[in-house]
């Protein structure tokens, strides 16, 4: 546990170093302290921001399984979500498929900089059936989620809860991204914000479909 700690710890260091030779490289010294109000108690300019980052690759999302104590329970539990259109989806049903699971909410910065990211993953698998996307709205509020994507042209599936989920797959942070295997193994669970369109993404899915034991 003190080692998965420890590499967070160092992770939020390094990000928080690379924040701010970003702010020092763009606006200089001498505006450092307004551009960090901006971001503190801005929310559009954080996922300006954010999404800057993003394009200089500080965000990839891991592409490989996760081996971690995090993951130490990886075998999901039936969840269920309901769509715009009143549907019910169960995770039970979808074996033999790769589902991408995001929890996030219009509210969160860090989850309105990631989408786009998450969106252009989607247009790249959504011809492939064996891919599911659940982008699960964690307020539950179609009326909040529902204009916000047709507003920004997103075509993602949006759902939301129709459950209790276990705390092993969201456990309040936002964004919160889970990927799970055909066979129904959670491989991957990512905290916070990640580019999720990257090309070694996108093989590692694919790549999910024919591992050993699909």
């Amino acid at each position: 546990m003190q080692s998965y700690l420890g590499n967070h710890i160092h992770k939020a260091i390094r990000k928080t170093m690379l924040i701010k030779a970003f702010i020092q490289k763009y606006w200089g010294n001498g505006v450092m302290i307004l551009a960090i109000a901006l971001l503190l108690f801005n929310p559009d300019v954080k996922v300006w921001v954010l999404q800057r980052l993003m394009d200089v690759g500080l965000f990839n999302a891991p592409a490989h399984e996760e081996k971690s104590e995090a993951l130490s329970d990886n075998k999901i539990t039936n969840l269920l979500f309901t769509g715009t259109d009143d549907k019910i989806i169960s995770t039970d049903e979808l074996k033999g498929k790769v589902v991408f699971i995001n929890f996030w909410a219009t509210w969160c910065p860090p989850c309105l900089a990631e989408m786009p990211s998450v969106n252009a993953l989607w247009l790249k698998l959504q011809p492939d059936a064996r891919f599911i996307f659940i982008i699960a709205d964690a307020d539950g509020n179609f009326e909040t989620s529902l204009p916000f994507m047709q507003t920004n042209n997103y075509s993602l599936p949006l759902y939301r809860p129709a459950g209790a989920i276990p705390a092993n797959i969201f456990g309040g942070t936002l964004p919160t991204t889970i990927i799970i295997d055909p066979t129904g193994k959670i491989v991957n669970r990512n905290q916070g914000i990640e580019n999720y369109d990257t090309p070694e993404m996108v093989t590692y899915l694919k790549g999910l479909l024919t591992k050993p034991g699909i």
